[in-house]
């Protein structure tokens, strides 16, 4: 699973680490008196050098670095060089501030990855601090010409300062290592800004608007697409662009008035305007060929939901767009289901998510690799099972990869959906999955996860239990046999159960779970070395480490949306 592009090479951050940043400036702090005992025997430096290289987690490298005078200065150097460095309060910034300069030609020049993160350039009280935390801030930009990556909130920047505004286009252009660039940027005025002070173009760029338009139609939304023209002069350079991430475009007839930005691969977008339009798409990025991952706007998905007619026109609109001009493949497509379909793609996609279930989309496309984040128990069920009987459907049921989410929130349905009454004499979640796995008989990777949401008692509550404490159980027993009967090519299979039981709380056994665990399935044969006879090898589930299950979800790309994955990891919290 390919984390977000900010924290790919960072340690994950949890709960426990969230007030590391104190921490962190406490013990870099000019005002700690170093380590001067030998606590650890002498050491030639390169060992040192080498014990911090492997030592990634903060905690460790802070004690490491009590060690001695010489420990504590390599183990801040990889700190600085290993670590984001997260600026969101006064007594961050000003330790860290006071840090740098203290030793500003050995300390500067190892820093990698900043954040200045939501409201940190705002001024204070001027009466106990004279110099604003804005100074302080460009103090720091000024140091940092190493940087790999930048985190960059101008939320409160005051471009009405000129000194502010020269200050910050010349620490920019100092910033030559630049790769990985993410702007947060209320009216998009001072990513214009940081854009045309680049003197070489990152590898990718993330470019978010935080302003909220309560009335549309008396402010113009900002387009993001604008910064192409900023853009368009690194067309000839060596050093390219690959990767752009909007929070907010909007696909129109303006856009084909914007030059082409070919160096990009791959493009993430949070928000679209417009519609699946293809053509604008095909006219800004006409060399994608990694991933493509979009949303429509509620407003937009509303309109293809509920006009077939009009679904049909994108969809043609988009064949005879590629008549002239297609995408050679992309590695990647994440969107609405719908979109997927309106979009009527013409090259080939290795992997593919969609937020729901749609035979359409699959036999349109034909993925090697299939994610499905939503399938819903029991309602999604029917559709499946009746595409599973009809040949004509069965088209896009070769996927070698599928990843399903198997999703119940608990509702007071049960008198509607009398036949997905649970017995107590089988497992109907596990049965739910073998149901929905019969559509891939090819299959030869496959991850079940499955997601439960309850958050009050319902009239029916026994069965409503059942199904509940099954979704909660699906990780600690083994997987139901007959899904080796339904995916006759399986030869691994992973389980993740997640879920949240709120409607009783002060019941122990009640609350957040999170698990994870994987089998192989292995060929067996114990009948013939009993009987002497030969017979047709049995299949049977090996259970693997959490070390293998991590490695197979990474090695054969069985993770899910980095929202998603996040998401059902803090049930477990």
């Amino acid at each position: 699973m390919t984390r977000s592009f900010l924290s790919r090479r960072r340690s994950v951050r949890t709960d426990a680490s969230a007030s590391l940043e104190s921490d962190i400036v406490a013990t870099l702090s000019p005002s700690n008196t170093l380590p001067h005992g030998s606590s650890i025997p002498d050491l030639d430096e390169d060992v040192m050098e080498t014990i911090c290289a492997f030592t990634e987690d903060i905690h460790d490298l802070l004690s490491v670095s009590l060690a001695c005078s010489t420990m504590w200065r390599i183990a801040i150097r990889q700190l600085l060089r290993t670590q984001t460095i997260r600026l969101n309060s006064r007594k961050v910034i000003c330790g860290f501030r006071e840090f740098i300069l203290n030793q500003k030609p050995t300390r500067a020049q190892h820093i990698r990855s900043l954040a200045i993160l939501h409201d940190a350039w705002s001024p204070g009280h001027r009466l106990f601090h004279l110099n604003d935390m804005g100074d302080q801030l460009m103090d720091i930009l000024d140091c940092a010409v190493n940087l790999d990556t930048l985190d960059l909130s101008l939320d409160n920047f005051e471009f009405n300062r000129a000194d502010r505004y020269a200050r910050l286009s010349s620490a920019i252009a100092s910033m030559r290592a630049l790769r990985h660039l993410s702007l947060s940027d209320p009216y998009l005025l001072g990513t214009i800004i940081v854009l045309n002070a680049l003197s070489s173009p990152p590898v990718t760029i993330c470019i978010r608007s935080t302003t909220i338009f309560p009335v549309p139609f008396l402010i113009p939304p900002p387009s993001p697409l604008k910064i192409a023209t900023a853009l368009d002069r690194f067309q000839s350079t060596p050093s390219v662009l690959t990767s752009l991430h909007f929070d907010f475009i909007s696909l129109n007839e303006d856009t084909f008035a914007l030059p082409q930005i070919r160096s990009v691969r791959s493009v993430f977008v949070s928000e679209v305007r417009g519609g699946p339009r293809l053509d604008v798409l095909l006219h800004l990025f006409p060399n994608l060929d990694g991933t493509l991952r979009l949303r429509l706007t509620p407003q937009e998905r509303f309109r293809l939901f509920d006009n077939e007619l009009r679904l049909a026109q994108i969809r043609d609109d988009n064949r005879r767009t590629q008549e002239v001009h297609h995408w050679a493949r992309l590695d990647m497509l994440d969107c609405e289901a719908m979109t997927a379909f309106a979009f009527a793609l013409q090259c080939p996609v290795r992997r593919l998510t969609i937020s729901r279930f749609d035979s359409r989309v699959l036999a349109d496309m034909r993925p090697q690799h299939l994610v499905v984040t939503s399938i819903r128990l029991p309602q999604d069920l029917t559709l499946i099972n009746d595409c599973t009987r009809t040949p004509s459907l069965c088209a896009g049921s070769q996927a070698s990869h599928v990843v399903l989410v198997l999703a119940h929130e608990a509702q007071d349905h049960r008198a509607e959906n009398v036949d997905f009454m649970p017995r107590r004499s089988e497992n109907v979640v596990f049965k739910s999955a073998v149901q929905a796995l019969a559509f891939f008989p090819h299959v030869t990777h496959a991850r079940l996860v499955f997601e439960c949401y309850k958050d009050h008692p319902f009239r029916d509550e026994l069965d409503e239990y059942d199904l509940v404490h099954q979704m909660r159980e699906c990780a600690s027993i083994s997987p139901d046999g007959r899904i080796l009967a339904a995916c006759p090519s399986l030869r691994c299979l992973v389980v993740t159960a997640a879920g949240r039981d709120e409607s009783q709380a002060g019941i122990p056994s009640h609350g957040g779970w999170f698990a994870t665990r994987a089998w192989r399935v292995v060929e067996g044969n114990d009948r013939q070395r009993t009987t002497g006879r030969a017979e047709p090898a049995s299949r049977r589930l090996e259970e693997l480490s959490d070390y293998a299950a991590r490695s197979i979800i990474e090695a054969e790309d069985l993770g899910l949306p980095d929202e998603l994955e996040q998401n059902l990891a803090s049930y477990g919290m």
